[in-house]
């Protein structure tokens, strides 16, 4: 049945009283589907830029009260937020630590009831490598100052994989069962973030960069991703936004390697 007066949004045809609900004003033409799919990008990018542009102009806004008077010839800093990780440091509790032990000692068993491949197996080993390598100092920046929003999601597990322990076994070729789960464990600290990472301390995360998962080398939040894309420039402002509320910035400058 087809209800007077409903078409089809973009090509006009006559639709179901279904297709006017279920489908949002398009009828079945693969075409026009299509559209609506465009459409609907179309406009969850526009609602990121606005998204982006209100958390640029609060950030300008705290560094603007917070930040110390540059000097007239100073090149005047660009201002970028970041998220903002407000967690306390809390007494890592035992049933978290004995959940990621036994986590990790189950993805290390797994790897070793396996032969020794040091070939790579579905990864991409030069980019995953290139990752590990230290990262720029814009990024560091932009993470010291959020202090480590993303790692929440890193809960009892720290993104630990059989995948992950394969590749360190790769790296470490010689090395047995227990010396890799003490790699993880040593690193363990007693105090940790509360409601974050196992590994989420004080200073950061407790792994060195070889042993964390490539998702932690590689992860980009919103901001990061907009703070990349941005012009270069030697004179930059990172602040952290909780909500709509500055709570801490970094000021950095640096020089782009040539």
């Amino acid at each position: 049945m087809v209800t007077p007066g409903s078409n089809c949004r973009f090509c006009g045809k006559p639709i179901t009283f279904s297709q006017q609900h279920t489908f949002r004003g398009t009828c079945e033409s693969a075409d026009c589907r299509m559209q609506l799919t465009k459409d609907d990008l179309s406009e969850f990018k526009a609602a990121e830029i606005r998204r982006h542009k209100k958390r640029c102009d609060l950030a300008a806004q705290f560094a603007e009260n917070h930040l110390s008077t540059h000097s007239p010839s100073a090149i005047p800093p660009a201002v970028y937020p970041v998220p903002c990780m407000k967690g306390e440091l809390t007494e890592l509790p035992t049933d978290r630590r004995d959940q990621f032990q036994k986590h990790l000692k189950t993805c290390v068993d797994d790897v070793f009831a396996e032969p020794l491949n040091e070939k790579p197996q579905g990864e991409r080993e030069a980019e995953i490598n290139a990752q590990i390598a230290s990262p720029s100092p814009i990024v560091i920046a932009a993470c010291s100052t959020c202090r480590g929003d993303c790692c929440r999601q890193g809960e009892t597990h720290a993104f630990v994989t059989k995948e992950l322990i394969a590749r360190v076994r790769r790296h470490h070729p010689t090395a047995s069962q227990q010396e890799i789960v003490e790699m993880y464990n040593s690193r363990l600290s007693s105090m940790t973030q509360e409601g974050s990472c196992v590994y989420h301390q004080e200073r950061g995360c407790g792994l060195p960069r070889e042993l964390r998962a490539n998702i932690c080398n590689s992860f980009e939040c919103e901001d990061l991703h907009y703070i990349r894309l941005a012009p270069p420039s030697p004179n930059l402002v990172m602040v952290s936004l909780d909500g709509e509320v500055g709570v801490r910035s970094q000021e950095l400058q640096w020089s782009q390697p040539e």
